[in-house]
This record gives structure tokens, sequence and C-alpha cells, in this order.
């Protein structure tokens, strides 16, 4: 039908369905996603409550910011993919909005591997909710930061009558 290399046209479409492949991991690293509770050791899994919904402790940083996290970080991976935005993005702007993907979508994997190497140097890390937050938020400010870099660059190639080359 579309008349083109099936290998192109299926890495093509591998690589536009990644994020299909991606969200399952932010599920199981935010758990608060799915709107579920109790994830923990010893902890009984339940759906959330009025209850739930009532403890802003839980709340904000469990929920809220974990789904404005995920959602934000899908759409960080359209550039990161694609690679254009409202200007071409180039590869290290690319790997700038990588990052930026990883610190919205799933913290807790390079907090969790901190840690771990932390642990093996006999520290304890204590406070695995303010670090995730944190995370999620360096990564939504690294994010508006390489948006408004890249619409800057796509208005001036507007203005300018052309379409800019992507930088490296």
């Amino acid at each position: 039908m579309a008349r083109s290399d099936p290998f192109e046209t299926g890495v093509s479409a591998f690589s536009l369905s990644l994020n299909k492949a991606i969200v399952p991991f932010a599920f199981i690293l935010a758990p608060g996603v799915l709107l579920i509770r109790g994830t923990g050791p010893g902890e009984t899994v339940h759906v959330l409550t009025r209850a739930d919904l009532a403890d802003l402790g839980f709340l904000l940083p469990e929920v809220v910011v974990s789904i404005f996290g995920v959602f934000l970080g899908v759409f960080a991976l359209g550039p990161t993919i694609i690679g254009y935005l409202y200007a071409p993005v180039g590869r290290a702007e690319r790997a700038l909005y990588a990052v930026a993907v990883l610190l919205l979508m799933a913290p807790l994997l390079l907090f969790n591997t901190a840690t771990a190497l932390a642990a093996l140097a006999g520290v304890t890390v204590e406070g695995t909710m303010a670090f995730d937050v944190a995370l999620r938020v360096a990564g939504g400010a690294l994010l508006a930061l390489l948006v408004a870099r890249n619409r800057a660059r796509g208005g001036s190639a507007e203005r300018a009558g052309g379409v800019e080359a992507p930088t490296d």
C-alpha cells in the first residue's frame, strides 16, 4: 500500500509507537497514575478511596504530579523520536529531550540506581518521594527550556520564510 521499503516502514512505525512501550513502565514506577495505593511492602493494594483523595500529602505527589509527569513525558517523546517540534531538533537536543522524558516519566529509575550504588558504599538514603518530585520538577524545567528554545528557533525560521536545519 505504501510502496515503500517494508523494513524502513516497520522501523518508523515502531519509533512512532514507542510511547506505548514506555508508559507501562511508568505505571509500575508510579502506581498513583493508575489510581491505586498500597504498593509498599506489607501494604494491601486498593483503588483510591475518598479518604485517599482527601490526603493531600499522598494525592499531590503520588497522583497529581505523577499524572502530569507521565503526560509531559509522552509529549516530550515526540521531539525525541521524530526530531521536530516547532523547528528541527538536533541530536544533542534530542538527547536532552530523552533525559527530560526519563525524569518526567520514571525518575525513580535514576533514584533507585543511585541509592543502590550508595548502599554498596554503606550510605543509606531516605526520602524517596521528595526525590521523585524533585526529579520530575527538574525534568519539567528542562522540557520547558527545550520547548521555549525550539519555539524561538521555529519562529525565527518562519519569519525568515524557510525551515531551519537541525543543529548539533
